[in-house]
């Protein structure tokens, strides 16, 4: 059974959904699915989960992203001008969802590390952003655009970033096909910040069955108390996702491997 994930560079002209079935098909996966929707005219980094790796989307969702794009400015701007307004949504912004987006309409609040002006050709406007999961980048370039007082609309778009994880490392379409770029789920927890906790046998087994242990009868890796999950190991590797709960670890899904 499968419990690894493909970094994959989604090329323009498809959807997310339609990646995640072909990739699927091509390297015999039973079920598959991917950490952060891609417009279907965007390309770039996209993470697919395949079969019981899927279970570790709780942690993958909420990745940071970095894109680099191109905006179309309504009228003529000096780049210190457009470079001042875009600094104005470093920080928390608010923004809300396009018609067609796929979560209800209501204002949420999403924060911006990075706003760049990378540079310009007339009207068209290189950017850099990076930026918490679920910013609209679309939408950011609108609202810049309107607080500009000119407009503006985003022509090209793609997402260099998850995380960590770099275009550079991701493969195409066609070397899926080929069965290269398979990655193994504890290969990319390493790479998280995400808790660790290690168990031996007997704990696994108290995991695997959905009971809850005392932490002081774990092995801990890597702690926070800012994150909610923690991958649990034994020796063979991640066994289950967890919740740390005052003195307790809670199994929230457990791998079937």
């Amino acid at each position: 059974m499968y419990k690894h994930l493909i970094l994959l560079d989604k090329p323009a002209g498809i959807t997310s959904r339609n990646a995640v079935e072909i990739v699927k098909n091509a390297v015999g996966a039973k079920k598959a699915g991917h950490a952060g929707t891609l417009d279907i005219n965007v390309s770039g980094v996209l993470i697919i989960a395949l079969d019981e790796a899927r279970k570790a989307m709780p942690v993958l969702m909420n990745l940071d992203k970095a894109y680099i794009g191109v905006m179309h400015i309504h009228s003529d701007k000096e780049r210190e001008v457009i470079e001042k307004y875009a600094s104005t949504f470093v920080g928390e912004i608010e923004q809300l969802p396009p018609k067609k987006s796929a979560v209800a309409r209501v204002i949420r609040k999403r924060r911006v590390y990075e706003f760049k002006i990378l540079g310009m050709k007339g009207r068209d406007v290189e950017f850099f952003v990076k930026c918490q999961a679920g910013t609209y980048i679309r939408k950011l370039i609108h609202d810049l655009g309107q607080k500009m007082g000119c407009g503006a609309h985003m022509k090209r778009l793609r997402r260099v970033a998850v995380n960590g994880f770099k275009i550079e490392e991701t493969v195409s379409m066609e070397d899926v096909k080929k069965g290269k770029g398979i990655i193994k789920l504890e290969d990319v927890a390493e790479r998280l910040n995400v808790n660790m906790v290690f168990v031996d046998k007997n704990i696994a087994y108290k995991i695997k069955n959905g009971m809850p242990i005392y932490i002081d009868k774990v092995k801990i890796k890597r702690y926070s108390k800012e994150n909610k999950y923690t991958f649990i190991y034994d020796s063979s590797g991640i066994i289950a996702l967890g919740i740390i709960k005052s003195n307790k670890l809670l199994p929230d899904r457990v791998f079937n491997v």
